[in-house]
């Protein structure tokens, strides 16, 4: 499940928070003009590339109870109060 959290959030030591917690969160969905297909064309997008540095994804499917969801959502929590600015 993709969250973006506020700027000045450290998205990666929220990141490794987590995992070190348990929980799988990823970085996914670069930007699709820093693809190699796109290379050369010189796109400057400002908007896309802060989301992406501030993009992170929970895992989701349909064997998560309740309670993976609460752990999850407490140590979010708890990773963002430690990780920002």
């Amino acid at each position: 499940y993709p969250l973006l959290p506020d700027a000045g959030i450290d998205r990666d030591a929220v990141r490794a928070d987590l995992v070190a917690a348990g929980i799988e969160a990823r970085v996914y969905f670069p930007p699709a003009h820093e693809q190699p297909v796109f290379d050369g064309y010189g796109a400057r997008l400002p908007v896309t590339d802060d989301v992406a540095a501030r993009m992170i994804s929970l895992p989701f499917h349909h064997a998560i109870t309740e309670d993976d969801m609460d752990l999850m959502a407490t140590e979010l929590g708890a990773a963002i109060e430690r990780n920002h600015a």
